[in-house]
């Protein structure tokens, strides 16, 4: 698995939304590609943070829950009372609120790995459209792993394009894998 790290959102938008689009066409199918939305803070040292939200902070760092055995639920969902039945392996994501608060994903699925936000990208493109502190910048990570039966040397381009909330280009970069 390869990962690699990059700059999104400008210091000179005061808008508060953006969209970041992950285009793996040229990836084959049984390649795997994510992008975690949330850093680890440990690359680019010089990049200006906001302050981490606190520790107990479930609305801000987001939460998940896994059912690892099958359960039944009486419930009232408005007019309709019944049992629910969860099998094991269900899952329900709490993600961020507020400033980084991602509002759509098409093309991809997220989920919350170890506190932070990321999105498989299960189609040729995906689209995260997601709120935005105005004038910071983010630091995003792309990650790539080969698919089985890769050849060393094979090179797959991913395309990372920025957006504003309309759609228009904001930026974007190419980041070519090489098969190890």
């Amino acid at each position: 698995m390869k990962t690699v790290s990059f700059l999104s959102g400008n210091k000179l938008d005061p808008s508060n939304e953006y969209q970041i689009e992950v285009d793996r066409k040229a990836a084959p199918a049984g390649a795997k590609v994510g992008l975690w939305l949330d850093d680890d803070g440990k690359l680019f040292p010089q990049v200006a943070r906001s302050a981490p939200p606190a520790a107990n902070d479930v609305a801000a760092f987001g939460a998940e829950f896994v059912l690892l055995d099958r359960a039944r639920i009486r419930t009232s969902l408005g007019p309709m009372s019944g049992v629910l039945t969860l099998e094991p392996g269900t899952q329900f994501d709490l993600e961020l609120f507020g400033a980084r608060r991602v509002l759509n994903v098409k093309g991809g699925s997220l989920a919350v790995k170890g506190g932070r936000r990321f999105v498989a990208v299960e189609s040729a493109v995906a689209q995260v459209h997601m709120n935005r502190v105005p004038n910071v910048v983010n630091v995003l990570t792309l990650e790539w792993e080969p698919p089985p039966g890769a050849n060393k040397g094979d090179r797959f381009p991913i395309h990372v394009t920025q957006k504003s909330a309309q759609g228009v280009v904001m930026g974007g970069i190419t980041f070519e894998f090489v098969v190890d």
